[in-house]
Protein backbone atom coordinates (compact mmCIF):
# COMPACT_ATOMS: atom_id res chain seq x y z
CA UNK A 1 0.00 0.00 0.00
CA UNK A 2 2.97 2.28 0.63
CA UNK A 3 4.71 1.64 -2.63
CA UNK A 4 1.51 2.76 -4.67
CA UNK A 5 0.95 5.45 -2.67
CA UNK A 6 4.19 7.00 -3.25
CA UNK A 7 4.64 5.88 -7.08
CA UNK A 8 2.16 8.56 -7.62
CA UNK A 9 1.61 12.43 -5.96
CA UNK A 10 -2.33 12.22 -5.10
CA UNK A 11 -2.91 8.51 -4.36
CA UNK A 12 -3.01 8.07 -7.90
CA UNK A 13 -1.93 4.81 -7.84
CA UNK A 14 -3.21 3.73 -4.32
CA UNK A 15 -7.20 5.06 -5.92
CA UNK A 16 -6.58 1.78 -8.78
CA UNK A 17 -5.00 -0.47 -5.69
CA UNK A 18 -8.39 -0.02 -3.79
CA UNK A 19 -10.80 -0.13 -6.49
CA UNK A 20 -9.28 -3.46 -7.85
CA UNK A 21 -9.15 -5.22 -4.15
CA UNK A 22 -12.92 -3.29 -3.48
CA UNK A 23 -14.02 -5.23 -6.45
CA UNK A 24 -15.21 -8.42 -4.09
CA UNK A 25 -17.36 -5.84 -2.42
CA UNK A 26 -19.75 -6.25 -5.28
CA UNK A 27 -21.28 -9.06 -3.40
CA UNK A 28 -22.40 -6.92 -0.57
CA UNK A 29 -23.61 -4.26 -2.50
CA UNK A 30 -24.92 -5.40 -5.66
CA UNK A 31 -22.91 -2.85 -8.08
CA UNK A 32 -19.36 -2.04 -8.58
CA UNK A 33 -17.74 0.79 -10.80
CA UNK A 34 -15.46 -0.20 -13.95
CA UNK A 35 -12.67 2.13 -13.67
CA UNK A 36 -10.86 4.65 -15.77
CA UNK A 37 -7.06 5.24 -15.75
CA UNK A 38 -6.05 7.76 -18.19
CA UNK A 39 -2.21 8.62 -18.78
CA UNK A 40 0.33 10.79 -20.92
CA UNK A 41 2.41 8.34 -23.10
CA UNK A 42 5.64 8.23 -21.19
CA UNK A 43 4.13 8.13 -17.98
CA UNK A 44 4.38 4.96 -16.43
CA UNK A 45 0.99 3.70 -16.84
CA UNK A 46 2.18 -0.14 -18.00
CA UNK A 47 4.52 -0.17 -15.36
CA UNK A 48 1.79 0.26 -13.21
CA UNK A 49 -0.67 -1.81 -14.64
CA UNK A 50 2.09 -4.87 -14.72
CA UNK A 51 2.84 -4.18 -10.78
CA UNK A 52 -0.85 -4.64 -9.95
CA UNK A 53 -1.28 -7.53 -12.15
CA UNK A 54 1.47 -9.15 -10.07
CA UNK A 55 0.33 -7.67 -6.95
CA UNK A 56 -3.39 -9.04 -7.25
CA UNK A 57 -3.52 -11.50 -9.53
CA UNK A 58 -4.82 -9.74 -12.34
CA UNK A 59 -5.43 -10.35 -16.19
CA UNK A 60 -4.67 -7.55 -18.83
CA UNK A 61 -6.49 -8.26 -22.11
CA UNK A 62 -4.98 -6.53 -25.47
CA UNK A 63 -7.20 -4.70 -27.90
CA UNK A 64 -6.64 -7.72 -30.46
CA UNK A 65 -7.83 -10.16 -27.67
CA UNK A 66 -10.73 -8.46 -27.32
CA UNK A 67 -11.66 -8.45 -31.27
CA UNK A 68 -14.88 -10.15 -30.84
CA UNK A 69 -18.01 -9.95 -28.33
CA UNK A 70 -17.53 -13.64 -27.47
CA UNK A 71 -14.11 -12.79 -26.52
CA UNK A 72 -15.26 -9.65 -24.37
CA UNK A 73 -18.09 -11.40 -22.84
CA UNK A 74 -15.64 -14.47 -21.58
CA UNK A 75 -13.21 -12.46 -20.46
CA UNK A 76 -15.87 -10.59 -17.17
CA UNK A 77 -18.25 -13.52 -16.86
CA UNK A 78 -18.32 -15.35 -13.50
CA UNK A 79 -15.96 -13.31 -11.39
CA UNK A 80 -15.58 -11.02 -9.32
CA UNK A 81 -12.08 -10.87 -9.21
CA UNK A 82 -11.15 -7.37 -11.85
CA UNK A 83 -9.94 -7.56 -15.16
CA UNK A 84 -8.26 -5.00 -17.40
CA UNK A 85 -8.99 -4.32 -21.15
CA UNK A 86 -6.43 -1.78 -23.00
CA UNK A 87 -6.49 0.31 -25.50
CA UNK A 88 -10.03 -0.08 -26.70
CA UNK A 89 -10.47 2.93 -28.07
CA UNK A 90 -8.43 1.70 -31.05
CA UNK A 91 -10.53 -0.75 -32.13
CA UNK A 92 -13.40 -0.56 -34.90
CA UNK A 93 -15.92 1.17 -33.79
CA UNK A 94 -18.75 -1.85 -33.96
CA UNK A 95 -16.10 -3.09 -31.53
CA UNK A 96 -16.14 -0.44 -29.25
CA UNK A 97 -20.39 -0.44 -29.13
CA UNK A 98 -20.08 -3.84 -28.14
CA UNK A 99 -17.58 -3.43 -25.29
CA UNK A 100 -19.28 -0.76 -23.76
CA UNK A 101 -22.83 -2.64 -24.11
CA UNK A 102 -21.18 -4.99 -22.29
CA UNK A 103 -19.97 -2.83 -20.07
CA UNK A 104 -23.26 -1.80 -18.92
CA UNK A 105 -24.60 -4.56 -18.34
CA UNK A 106 -21.48 -5.77 -15.94
CA UNK A 107 -21.72 -2.62 -13.79
CA UNK A 108 -23.82 -4.83 -11.70
CA UNK A 109 -25.02 -9.23 -12.12
CA UNK A 110 -26.37 -9.67 -15.37
CA UNK A 111 -27.26 -12.89 -16.67
CA UNK A 112 -27.98 -13.54 -20.46
CA UNK A 113 -28.02 -15.66 -23.42
CA UNK A 114 -25.74 -15.06 -26.79
CA UNK A 115 -25.07 -16.75 -29.86
CA UNK A 116 -26.70 -19.58 -32.08
CA UNK A 117 -26.25 -21.87 -29.26
CA UNK A 118 -28.04 -19.38 -26.62
CA UNK A 119 -25.04 -19.66 -24.25
CA UNK A 120 -25.16 -18.81 -20.43
CA UNK A 121 -22.85 -15.48 -19.92
CA UNK A 122 -23.06 -14.28 -15.99
CA UNK A 123 -21.31 -10.66 -16.66
CA UNK A 124 -20.44 -9.62 -13.50
CA UNK A 125 -16.45 -8.74 -13.48
CA UNK A 126 -15.36 -5.08 -13.04
CA UNK A 127 -13.30 -3.73 -15.90
CA UNK A 128 -10.04 -1.62 -15.90
CA UNK A 129 -10.32 0.35 -18.68
CA UNK A 130 -6.53 1.69 -19.59
CA UNK A 131 -5.33 4.27 -22.48
CA UNK A 132 -4.83 7.43 -23.19
CA UNK A 133 -8.01 8.18 -24.60
CA UNK A 134 -11.07 5.99 -23.21
CA UNK A 135 -14.52 6.17 -25.21
CA UNK A 136 -17.15 5.68 -21.70
CA UNK A 137 -19.21 9.04 -22.54
CA UNK A 138 -22.22 7.01 -21.84
CA UNK A 139 -20.87 5.39 -19.13
CA UNK A 140 -19.66 8.09 -16.66
CA UNK A 141 -22.37 6.84 -14.35
CA UNK A 142 -20.27 3.59 -13.93
CA UNK A 143 -17.18 4.68 -13.63
CA UNK A 144 -14.75 5.99 -11.70
CA UNK A 145 -11.27 7.06 -13.01
CA UNK A 146 -7.45 8.27 -12.34
CA UNK A 147 -4.85 10.31 -14.24
CA UNK A 148 -1.62 10.05 -13.98
CA UNK A 149 0.71 12.55 -15.24
CA UNK A 150 4.93 12.68 -15.80
CA UNK A 151 4.25 15.73 -13.02
CA UNK A 152 2.90 13.60 -10.31
CA UNK A 153 5.21 10.67 -10.91
CA UNK A 154 7.08 9.20 -7.90
CA UNK A 155 9.55 6.64 -7.42
CA UNK A 156 9.52 3.71 -9.49
CA UNK A 157 7.70 0.41 -7.60
CA UNK A 158 9.87 -2.47 -7.46
CA UNK A 159 9.59 -5.45 -9.49
CA UNK A 160 10.46 -7.57 -6.83
CA UNK A 161 7.94 -5.92 -4.15
CA UNK A 162 5.99 -8.47 -2.08
CA UNK A 163 2.82 -9.88 -3.72
CA UNK A 164 -0.92 -8.60 -1.72
CA UNK A 165 -1.96 -11.19 0.41
CA UNK A 166 -5.11 -11.91 -2.20
CA UNK A 167 -6.30 -14.97 -0.61
CA UNK A 168 -6.33 -13.59 3.19
CA UNK A 169 -7.98 -10.65 2.18
CA UNK A 170 -11.23 -12.52 0.50
CA UNK A 171 -11.24 -14.16 3.65
CA UNK A 172 -11.94 -11.04 5.39
CA UNK A 173 -14.08 -10.18 2.94
CA UNK A 174 -16.08 -12.95 3.38
CA UNK A 175 -15.68 -12.62 7.49
CA UNK A 176 -18.08 -9.26 6.89
CA UNK A 177 -21.52 -9.04 8.02
CA UNK A 178 -23.94 -7.72 4.64
CA UNK A 179 -25.42 -4.61 6.58
CA UNK A 180 -22.30 -3.43 8.05
CA UNK A 181 -20.59 -3.03 4.98
CA UNK A 182 -23.57 -1.64 3.57
CA UNK A 183 -24.15 1.02 6.36
CA UNK A 184 -20.35 1.77 5.99
CA UNK A 185 -20.74 2.70 2.06
CA UNK A 186 -24.25 4.90 2.79
CA UNK A 187 -21.89 6.63 6.06
CA UNK A 188 -19.85 7.28 3.51
CA UNK A 189 -22.05 8.56 0.63
CA UNK A 190 -23.27 11.40 3.41
CA UNK A 191 -19.56 12.27 3.62
CA UNK A 192 -18.86 12.51 0.66
CA UNK A 193 -22.40 14.33 -0.86
CA UNK A 194 -21.23 17.07 2.06
CA UNK A 195 -17.97 17.90 0.24
CA UNK A 196 -19.77 17.25 -3.24
CA UNK A 197 -19.81 20.43 -5.54
CA UNK A 198 -22.44 19.27 -7.61
CA UNK A 199 -26.39 20.48 -7.13
CA UNK A 200 -28.64 18.27 -5.29
CA UNK A 201 -30.97 17.53 -7.61
CA UNK A 202 -28.34 15.79 -10.13
CA UNK A 203 -29.44 12.57 -9.98
CA UNK A 204 -26.02 11.28 -12.63
CA UNK A 205 -23.53 12.97 -9.95
CA UNK A 206 -25.97 11.36 -7.09
CA UNK A 207 -24.61 7.62 -8.44
CA UNK A 208 -21.34 8.77 -9.47
CA UNK A 209 -21.09 9.91 -5.82
CA UNK A 210 -21.62 6.84 -4.60
CA UNK A 211 -19.48 5.14 -6.73
CA UNK A 212 -17.05 7.18 -5.26
CA UNK A 213 -18.10 6.01 -1.72
CA UNK A 214 -18.26 2.28 -2.86
CA UNK A 215 -14.35 2.84 -3.57
CA UNK A 216 -13.89 4.54 0.00
CA UNK A 217 -15.91 1.87 1.86
CA UNK A 218 -12.85 -0.53 0.30
CA UNK A 219 -10.03 1.62 1.37
CA UNK A 220 -11.39 1.56 5.22
CA UNK A 221 -12.05 -2.28 4.87
CA UNK A 222 -8.85 -2.13 3.45
CA UNK A 223 -6.66 0.22 6.23
CA UNK A 224 -8.31 -2.06 9.03
CA UNK A 225 -7.06 -5.47 7.12
CA UNK A 226 -3.54 -4.07 6.88
CA UNK A 227 -3.94 -2.16 10.51
CA UNK A 228 -3.18 0.64 9.08
CA UNK A 229 -4.83 4.83 10.03
CA UNK A 230 -7.73 5.38 7.32
CA UNK A 231 -5.85 8.70 6.69
CA UNK A 232 -2.64 7.25 5.70
CA UNK A 233 -1.57 9.75 2.68
CA UNK A 234 -4.96 11.67 3.11
CA UNK A 235 -6.32 9.14 0.87
CA UNK A 236 -9.65 10.02 1.31
CA UNK A 237 -9.19 13.85 0.57
CA UNK A 238 -7.61 12.75 -2.35
CA UNK A 239 -10.54 10.75 -2.89
CA UNK A 240 -12.79 13.56 -2.98
CA UNK A 241 -10.82 15.86 -5.48
CA UNK A 242 -10.98 13.50 -8.01
CA UNK A 243 -14.68 12.71 -7.47
CA UNK A 244 -15.46 16.65 -7.81
CA UNK A 245 -12.82 16.91 -10.76
CA UNK A 246 -14.80 14.03 -12.29
CA UNK A 247 -18.46 14.98 -11.81
CA UNK A 248 -17.33 18.86 -12.88
CA UNK A 249 -15.97 17.46 -16.16
CA UNK A 250 -18.45 15.55 -17.20
CA UNK A 251 -21.20 17.56 -16.50
CA UNK A 252 -22.30 17.73 -19.96
CA UNK A 253 -21.25 13.91 -20.50
CA UNK A 254 -23.98 12.94 -18.39
CA UNK A 255 -26.65 14.58 -20.07
CA UNK A 256 -28.15 12.59 -23.10
CA UNK A 257 -29.84 16.46 -24.16
CA UNK A 258 -26.43 17.61 -24.65
CA UNK A 259 -25.27 14.89 -26.67
CA UNK A 260 -27.87 15.94 -28.93
CA UNK A 261 -27.44 19.67 -29.13
CA UNK A 262 -23.81 18.74 -29.39
CA UNK A 263 -24.30 17.01 -32.51
CA UNK A 264 -27.09 19.56 -32.89
CA UNK A 265 -24.74 22.35 -33.95
CA UNK A 266 -22.14 20.26 -35.82
CA UNK A 267 -24.87 19.54 -37.99
CA UNK A 268 -25.21 23.31 -38.49
CA UNK A 269 -21.99 24.49 -38.93
CA UNK A 270 -21.88 22.01 -41.30
CA UNK A 271 -24.70 22.70 -43.48
CA UNK A 272 -26.25 19.48 -43.03
CA UNK A 273 -29.05 20.38 -40.88
CA UNK A 274 -32.10 20.75 -43.65
CA UNK A 275 -34.92 21.94 -40.91
CA UNK A 276 -35.80 25.18 -39.94
CA UNK A 277 -33.37 27.11 -37.32
CA UNK A 278 -32.09 30.59 -36.31
CA UNK A 279 -29.84 32.51 -34.59
CA UNK A 280 -31.54 35.11 -32.92
CA UNK A 281 -31.97 36.84 -29.49
CA UNK A 282 -35.01 36.74 -26.93
CA UNK A 283 -34.81 39.23 -24.20
CA UNK A 284 -31.45 40.34 -25.29
CA UNK A 285 -30.37 37.24 -24.86
CA UNK A 286 -28.50 35.13 -28.10
CA UNK A 287 -30.76 32.01 -28.49
CA UNK A 288 -30.81 29.38 -32.08
CA UNK A 289 -34.31 28.59 -32.38
CA UNK A 290 -35.43 25.34 -33.41
CA UNK A 291 -38.28 22.46 -32.96
CA UNK A 292 -37.40 19.63 -30.65
CA UNK A 293 -39.03 17.40 -32.94
CA UNK A 294 -37.18 18.44 -35.94
CA UNK A 295 -33.82 17.88 -34.33
CA UNK A 296 -34.82 14.18 -33.26
CA UNK A 297 -36.16 13.53 -37.37
CA UNK A 298 -32.89 15.02 -38.41
CA UNK A 299 -30.86 12.33 -36.24
CA UNK A 300 -33.23 9.33 -36.83
CA UNK A 301 -33.31 9.42 -40.69
CA UNK A 302 -29.24 10.77 -41.42
CA UNK A 303 -27.54 7.60 -42.41
CA UNK A 304 -24.39 8.54 -41.15
CA UNK A 305 -26.28 9.18 -37.86
CA UNK A 306 -27.38 5.92 -37.32
CA UNK A 307 -24.58 4.33 -34.89
CA UNK A 308 -25.43 7.44 -32.79
CA UNK A 309 -29.17 7.22 -32.84
CA UNK A 310 -28.84 3.67 -31.72
CA UNK A 311 -27.04 4.20 -29.06
CA UNK A 312 -29.23 6.87 -27.67
CA UNK A 313 -31.06 6.64 -24.28
CA UNK A 314 -33.76 9.51 -25.72
CA UNK A 315 -35.72 8.90 -28.62
CA UNK A 316 -38.52 11.23 -28.76
CA UNK A 317 -39.15 14.95 -29.15
CA UNK A 318 -41.13 15.22 -25.14
CA UNK A 319 -38.20 13.52 -23.54
CA UNK A 320 -35.65 15.95 -25.02
CA UNK A 321 -37.22 19.10 -24.59
CA UNK A 322 -37.88 18.30 -20.82
CA UNK A 323 -34.53 17.09 -20.39
CA UNK A 324 -33.55 20.60 -22.15
CA UNK A 325 -36.16 22.72 -19.62
CA UNK A 326 -34.65 20.53 -16.65
CA UNK A 327 -31.02 21.84 -17.78
CA UNK A 328 -32.23 25.14 -17.44
CA UNK A 329 -31.20 25.54 -21.38
CA UNK A 330 -34.77 26.77 -22.87
CA UNK A 331 -35.76 30.12 -22.44
CA UNK A 332 -38.98 30.82 -19.87
CA UNK A 333 -41.13 33.54 -19.20
CA UNK A 334 -41.53 34.73 -15.54
CA UNK A 335 -43.77 31.54 -14.24
CA UNK A 336 -41.04 29.20 -15.37
CA UNK A 337 -43.11 27.75 -18.55
CA UNK A 338 -41.31 27.27 -21.72
CA UNK A 339 -41.30 30.42 -24.12
CA UNK A 340 -42.62 29.20 -27.97
CA UNK A 341 -41.64 31.75 -30.99
CA UNK A 342 -42.69 32.33 -34.27
CA UNK A 343 -39.85 33.22 -36.52
CA UNK A 344 -39.35 33.71 -40.33
CA UNK A 345 -36.71 31.45 -41.83
CA UNK A 346 -36.28 31.68 -45.45
CA UNK A 347 -39.54 33.43 -46.06
CA UNK A 348 -41.67 30.87 -44.24
CA UNK A 349 -42.89 31.78 -40.75
CA UNK A 350 -42.14 28.61 -38.21
CA UNK A 351 -44.00 28.47 -35.00
CA UNK A 352 -43.83 26.09 -32.26
CA UNK A 353 -39.66 26.90 -32.09
CA UNK A 354 -37.80 26.77 -28.43
CA UNK A 355 -35.23 28.89 -27.47
CA UNK A 356 -31.97 27.29 -26.61
CA UNK A 357 -29.73 30.06 -24.71
CA UNK A 358 -25.99 30.35 -26.62
CA UNK A 359 -24.73 31.12 -22.93
CA UNK A 360 -26.49 28.23 -21.17
CA UNK A 361 -25.47 25.87 -23.60
CA UNK A 362 -21.21 27.74 -23.03
CA UNK A 363 -21.71 26.58 -19.42
CA UNK A 364 -21.97 22.54 -20.68
CA UNK A 365 -19.01 22.81 -23.37
CA UNK A 366 -21.36 23.48 -26.09
CA UNK A 367 -20.58 26.44 -28.42
CA UNK A 368 -22.62 26.88 -31.48
CA UNK A 369 -20.74 28.46 -34.80
CA UNK A 370 -23.30 30.95 -36.61
CA UNK A 371 -23.49 30.81 -39.89
CA UNK A 372 -23.33 33.35 -43.00
CA UNK A 373 -26.61 34.30 -43.41
CA UNK A 374 -28.64 36.21 -46.55
CA UNK A 375 -30.33 39.33 -46.02
CA UNK A 376 -33.10 38.22 -47.73
CA UNK A 377 -33.64 34.72 -45.71
CA UNK A 378 -35.50 36.33 -43.09
CA UNK A 379 -32.77 36.90 -40.42
CA UNK A 380 -31.90 39.94 -38.50
CA UNK A 381 -29.15 42.07 -39.43
CA UNK A 382 -26.72 42.75 -37.12
CA UNK A 383 -25.33 40.67 -34.09
CA UNK A 384 -26.10 37.70 -36.49
CA UNK A 385 -26.85 38.89 -39.81
CA UNK A 386 -24.63 39.47 -42.93
CA UNK A 387 -23.50 42.96 -43.06
CA UNK A 388 -21.83 43.68 -46.20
Amino acid sequence: MQRFQGTFKGNAASIILAWALGAHLKAFLGFWPHFVMQAEKGTGKTTIVKRLERAIAMTMFSRQTLGSEFRQLTSISYTSHPVGWEEISAGKQDTINKAVANLQESYMYSHTRRGAELMDFLLCAPVLLAGEDVPVKSLQGKVVRTELTKANRGAVIPEDMPVFPVRQWLLFVAGQRKQRVMDLQAELVEHLTVNCLAKREDAGAERMVANYAALATAWHLLCEFADVPVDQGRFMGDLTTVMNSHIRESESDRQPWAWIVDKLLGEIATGAFRYPFKFDEEDEVPVLCVRTGHVMDHISQQPQLREFWDGLPVKTAQVFKKQLTAAGVLATNDKGEVVTVERTVKGNRVAHMVCLSLPMLEQFGLHAVVPKQDPDDGFPKGRFGDES
